[in-house]
């Protein structure tokens, strides 16, 4: 697994999957965490609830909160007779799926079957206070059904709040959001007096993926 675009060469071929992929998608996830990915997430949430719009099997979501547990303050004590300060709470991780898919393992076991764009507008009111990842966030149109980008675009419609992170491909093999665009033209072409892309680092990737997370 490594990381070496996206070059110009990168949508070329005609895109395929590694043998070993789809088992490793279907126990684990679309894309593989970092470290640096996970850090990241952690600091720009900044203690707000992280939703895992698309959450699948809950992969992401169970390494985000053990990754924040692992970093959580510990309680402080003193000589003074007082009882130690409590630790400060563990920010949510709520996963969101819609089911359509079946998994070979599920990581968490609290994943709300929800429509996304409903959930986002009508049951948190636009999650103005969270945080909306988007790990692999389908294509649709064709044999998929519904509108080519439809998912992306109807997530960005229901969410108030102001930080958005996708993890997705890099190139245009269509893999992720949109078939003919990446997300970062995707951002800049439709909401590009909204939104200010602020980091994005490389993920393990399949050779002709290039993942990233961007945020």
């Amino acid at each position: 697994l490594e990381w070496a675009g996206p070059s110009d060469s990168s949508a070329r071929g005609r895109p395929s999957s590694h043998h070993v992929l789809p088992i490793l998608m279907h126990h684990f996830g679309c894309a593989c965490p970092s470290h640096e990915a996970l850090e990241i997430l952690r600091a720009v949430a900044s203690g707000r609830e992280i939703i895992d719009m698309g959450s699948g099997n809950g992969y992401w979501t169970r390494l985000l909160r053990d990754y924040h547990a692992f970093h959580a303050p510990t309680p402080t004590s003193s000589s003074a007779p007082k009882a130690p300060k409590p630790p400060a709470p563990i920010p949510l991780v709520t996963p969101v799926d819609s089911a359509q898919s079946s998994w070979r393992t599920s990581w968490v076991r609290d994943t709300l079957i929800a429509d996304g764009a409903t959930y986002l507008r009508t049951t948190r009111s636009g999650a103005r206070d969270a945080v909306l990842l988007l790990v692999y966030p389908i294509v649709g149109g064709g044999v998929a059904g519904g509108r080519e980008g439809g998912f992306t675009r109807n997530m960005l419609d229901a969410y108030d709040g102001d930080t958005v992170a996708v993890v997705g491909t890099q190139n245009h093999n269509g893999y992720t959001g949109f078939r003919d665009m990446t997300m970062d033209e995707f951002m800049a072409r439709e909401h590009g007096d909204e939104w200010v892309k602020v980091v994005q680092v490389p993920l393990p990737s399949f050779p002709g993926k290039d993942e990233a997370l961007s945020k």
